[in-house]
């Protein structure tokens, strides 16, 4: 879990933490697609939650940059794409902050 979204507590010997992400995660692993600069690149979704998700991928990408991303075996891939900024970065891939879905050639925001 990346530190910047984790607040670590020591207290007697015991460690615990407090999430600090406005949406739960949870594992889930899938191929995706994900498009940046007028180029297409592979990766595997390791975890997603309704704000965002974790793309592992040997790539790389720009913190702040926007991509459009299809994720395999999902309701998203027909036809439906999910836009989003990366918000950050480590060796193994990054993390994306969902922005909107594209559907039919329209943009929808989510909240």
């Amino acid at each position: 879990m990346p530190s910047e979204n984790v607040v670590y507590l020591q207290e007697r010997g015991v460690k615990s933490f407090i999430n600090l992400r406005k949406f739960p995660r949870k594992a889930f692993r899938r191929a995706t697609i994900f498009a940046c600069q007028k180029r297409y690149y592979a990766g595997l979704t390791q975890n997603i939650s309704k704000g965002g998700a974790f793309i592992e991928t040997q790539n790389r990408v720009a913190e702040g940059q926007i991509i459009t991303l299809v994720i395999s075996r999902t309701k998203i891939e027909k036809g439906v794409m999910l836009k989003g900024q990366v918000v950050h970065l480590n060796r193994r891939g990054f993390g994306l902050k969902f922005m909107s879905l594209l559907k039919d050639g329209k943009e929808y925001q989510l909240k």
